[in-house]
């Protein structure tokens, strides 16, 4: 297959700029090369220990001490594709020993951008390779993506060409094989032929883009769950492509019912947004899933905050109707993570592009499922009890708000941009979500 390295695709309506918020600088260490590691070690010297009452412009809240990296251990660096070594570590706060008062990285101030990890110097930008070139987008872990805040990524091209090269030095021998994507498991497809069903996918999501931009404030009548028409309408527009005696529902391997369904939802909310990000306790595991679906308990129950809830009716319970700007969000990462090409074959565990969709789509669900989790935990610690399906009060619809959907979001592209399928698990979830009547039913519950 012909990969064509010099072309670079930028999406429209996606911009980025730095916010200076300093999120990015938190919690997870810093992936690094042996360059990064010595360039820095070498520039902290030049840091002095500011005193306890003032730290001057460019100073460190305190000089870095201890182990600055942690080499990465060898048997899990030999199954990366990369040139990272090392971590940079963090303070015992989770704040990068180079981050300033100011939420300004004291490196970059101080000897500028190229002193920087590079890790840090590519984020958010992500490029994905293709055979037709390069796909360049930003990750939603970063706040300026969320905002969708600064210049349009078409008018960065010299800066994203720059940051492409960057990417390809850290990851040199990541070669994404397309020639093995499939639209169903079994039903292979060319490039050619994806391009083709891709086309009429971004046509809707940029079709929401614009119904959420463009309307003005005053006339936004949110239907509640503006997505289930234009997904369905792209599931059905996919599933045509199918062979009229292929069984997408695999009804005998799966049962189809409420239960599994809900079982899939804990699955993927413990897997995609645990209560500890950043640390999760224990992963979910593929097989405890597949378990209980087959034992078909009479009730899915949710850790939530130390308590115990009743899944069936957390997703029962109504969901404030999401402003124009969280909509808007949840639009934009749909369509970044389509054009990216960061949902199926390669791009996800090998899912075929009907379970890539699907699964993609269903993240949306996960979203709103996981805001009513929020709002049923916050019952439970205001009362310590809580009734399902009740109208949204005043007092909920102010906790849905855009910086809470937009953490949500940012957490689960934490978790998508750091967690690797095993086989099992990849092959399982591909069985469950090539149906596209229990992806209907997953759209529902978050309904």
């Amino acid at each position: 297959m012909f990969f064509n390295e010099e072309i670079l695709h930028i999406p429209r309506g996606i911009n980025f700029d730095c916010t200076g918020c300093g999120n990015c600088c938190l919690q997870w260490p810093v992936p690094s090369t042996d360059e990064d590691r010595r360039r820095i070690i070498d520039l902290s010297r030049e840091f002095v220990e500011p005193s306890t009452t003032t730290v001057a412009k460019g100073e460190l809240a305190g000089t870095p001490k201890g182990q600055l990296f942690r080499r990465i251990d060898m048997d899990v660096l030999r199954n990366k594709n990369n040139q990272f070594q090392y971590t940079m570590e963090k303070r015992a706060d989770g704040r990068c020993v180079f981050l300033t008062e100011q939420n300004r990285c004291a490196l970059h101030e101080r000897f500028g951008a190229e002193s920087k990890p590079a890790m840090c110097q590519l984020f958010p930008y992500t490029f994905t390779e293709a055979p037709d070139g390069y796909y360049a987008s930003v990750s939603f872990a970063s706040t300026g993506a969320l905002f969708n805040q600064g210049k349009p990524l078409e008018d960065q091209r010299e800066h994203l060409l720059n940051r492409m090269s960057l990417f390809k030095k850290l990851f040199p021998a990541l070669k994404l094989d397309w020639s093995q994507i499939q639209l169903a498991d079994g039903i292979p497809m060319r490039w050619a032929q994806y391009l083709l069903l891709e086309r009429p996918l971004l046509a809707k999501l940029n079709e929401t883009i614009q119904s959420t931009s463009e309307c003005q404030a005053s006339d936004w009548k949110n239907s509640n769950y503006i997505w289930y028409t234009h997904l369905e309408s792209i599931s059905t527009q996919l599933v045509k492509q199918v062979p009229s005696d292929f069984d997408l529902e695999r009804a005998t391997t799966v049962p189809a019912s409420a239960t599994s369904d809900l079982l899939l939802i804990r699955y993927l909310l413990s897997l995609y947004l645990p209560e500890t990000i950043f640390s999760p306790e224990d992963e979910p595991s593929i097989r405890d899933l597949l378990r209980d679906i087959l034992a078909a308990p009479s009730e899915v129950s949710l850790e939530l905050s130390g308590s115990t809830i009743d899944l069936a009716a957390a997703c029962a319970r109504g969901l404030p109707a999401l402003s124009q700007e969280c909509e808007n969000l949840l639009a934009r990462y749909l369509f970044a993570r389509v054009y990216s090409k960061l949902y199926f074959g390669p791009g996800l565990a090998h899912f075929s592009l009907i379970a890539g969709f699907h699964h993609l789509a269903a993240l949306v669900a996960l979203i709103r499922i996981k805001l009513k989790c929020i709002l049923w935990g916050a019952e439970l610690s205001q009362s310590g009890a809580s009734l399902a399906g009740q109208a949204a009060s005043k007092e909920e619809q102010s906790m849905i708000n855009f910086l809470t959907v937009a953490e949500v979001v940012r957490n689960l592209e934490r978790r998508l941009a750091s967690y690797q399928h095993t086989t099992e698990s990849a092959t399982v979830l591909q069985v469950l979500f090539e149906s596209p009547a229990r992806f209907r039913r997953l759209l529902q519950l978050a309904n």
